[in-house]
């Protein structure tokens, strides 16, 4: 079970257990920032959604199972943490890991202008679904008003966040990766 879930680095226990004490860990730090920190202090009126550059980087630069897994459990986590109840986040972000993580296995070395392509690609989804989530939630809906004043500034300063935890995520994932795998 724990190979499906990590892919080909499930050799051992302790493997497996470094790999969910230190993504949880970088998650659970990574959320309380988000929720905590920029909840209170907002760049922009908006609050940057670092748990999403997050799992795109997990996809990235660990592969589309690990993606996957941490997607759900990161959405799990922030919509805990947010009280917004259960919506279709965990699943979004599974779809957004593991997507990254399939186009990202081909590509070595893996540099940051290939980050910020399938980052950006990524976004671009996000706000789409943020789309939707204000046209069914609003019973007005003006277009042109939602994506001047919500959808533009959150893509912004999420995109902002993305290229600043660039190499945080990849040290966080070269922490986790196998000797000689090129990360």
């Amino acid at each position: 079970m724990a190979k499906f879930f990590l892919g080909s680095i499930a050799q051992s226990r302790k493997v497996i257990l470094r790999h969910l004490l230190v993504l949880s860990l970088g998650l659970l730090v990574v959320s309380l920032l988000q929720v905590c920190v920029f909840g209170r202090y907002r760049p922009f009126g908006i609050v940057p959604d670092l748990t999403f550059c997050l799992v795109v980087g997990v996809g990235f630069f660990l592969g589309r199972f690990a993606g996957a897994v941490h997607g759900i459990a990161a959405g799990v986590l922030i919509e805990a943490l947010g009280g917004t109840g259960l919506t279709l986040l965990p699943v979004f972000y599974l779809f957004c890991g593991y997507l990254v993580g399939h186009y990202a296995r081909a590509i070595r070395p893996k540099r940051i202008t290939v980050f910020l392509v399938s980052f950006g690609i990524a976004l671009l989804l996000r706000s789409v679904m943020s789309i939707t989530y204000l046209c069914i939630s609003l019973e007005q809906i003006n277009l042109p008003s939602i994506l001047l004043n919500v959808i533009l500034p959150e893509f912004l300063v999420t995109a902002l966040c993305g290229c600043a935890l660039y190499y945080p995520i990849k040290l966080l994932c070269s922490l986790l990766a196998e000797k000689g795998s090129g990360i």
